[in-house]
C-alpha cells in the first residue's frame, strides 16, 4: 500500500512538472471551431524581434511535421509585414493591465480592427487557398545568457471564414535554464514556443500524435 501511495505521488510530481505552460482561454465558440476544417496557420511577431520570423517557420514546421494531420492545417508564410508583425504594445492581441491581468475587451477591440484592416488581404488567402479558418499565432520573447533565463508571451487565435473570432486563449511564462550558448539558448525557446502551439492544435484536433 505504502509503495503504491509513493508511486501516485510521484506520478502527479511528473505531470505537475510537465504542465510547463500557464495558458487561460478567453474565448471558445464551439459552432465556429467546428466549421473549420482547412486552416492556414500566421505566425505574427514583433518588428524588432531578434528571432527571424524564418527561424519560427522552421520550428513549427519541424514540430508539426512529425504529427498526424487530422484536419487542414497549412503555414502562411508569405504575407504582408501588417499581417504577419506587430510595431508596438497596443497593436497586440496580447493586452495586460498594470497588475498582469489580461484585458479581454481590449483584446478583442485590437483584434477586430487588425481584422478589419486587413480582410482585404486574409480574405483573398482564404480564397486562393482555399481555406475555411484562419490561425493566428502571436509571440513575443526574450532570453538572456547572463542571468540565463528565456521568456515568452503568446496568444492564439482562430476565426472562421467570415473572419469571426471562434478562439482565443494568452499565455505567458518564464524558464530558469542552466545554459549560456546563446544558440543554444534560443534553439530552446523557439522549441517551447513550437510546444505550446502543437499543443493547441492537438487540443483543437488539427493534429494528433
Amino acid at each position: 500500500m505504502k509503495r503504491l501511495l509513493i508511486t501516485a505521488l510521484l506520478l502527479v510530481i511528473f505531470a505537475v512538472s510537465c504542465s510547463t505552460y500557464s495558458t487561460d482561454t478567453v474565448t471558445s465558440k464551439s459552432s465556429l471551431l467546428k466549421s473549420i476544417g482547412n486552416a492556414g496557420l500566421i505566425i505574427r511577431i514583433s518588428k524588432n524581434s531578434k528571432i527571424e520570423k524564418d527561424e519560427y517557420i522552421k520550428s513549427v514546421s519541424q514540430w508539426l511535421g512529425g504529427l498526424t494531420a487530422q484536419k487542414g492545417l497549412i503555414i502562411l508564410t508569405q504575407t504582408s509585414d501588417s499581417v504577419s508583425s506587430y510595431t508596438s504594445e497596443l497593436d497586440r492581441f496580447y493586452q495586460l493591465d498594470e497588475g498582469r491581468k489580461f484585458l479581454e475587451f481590449k483584446s478583442r477591440g485590437v483584434i477586430n480592427m487588425y481584422l478589419r484592416s486587413n480582410e482585404t488581404e486574409l480574405r483573398k488567402i482564404m480564397e486562393e487557398k482555399k481555406l475555411d479558418g484562419l490561425i493566428f499565432y502571436e509571440v513575443y520573447c526574450i532570453f538572456s545568457t547572463e542571468m540565463q533565463y528565456m521568456d515568452f508571451d503568446s496568444t492564439i487565435c482562430i476565426v472562421d471564414k467570415n473572419l469571426q473570432p471562434a478562439f482565443l486563449d494568452w499565455q505567458a511564462d518564464k524558464f530558469e535554464i542552466d545554459e549560456s550558448n546563446s544558440e543554444t539558448i534560443r534553439n530552446r525557446l523557439l522549441d517551447k514556443i513550437s510546444d505550446r502551439l502543437v499543443i493547441a492544435m492537438k487540443k483543437h484536433k488539427f493534429v494528433k500524435e
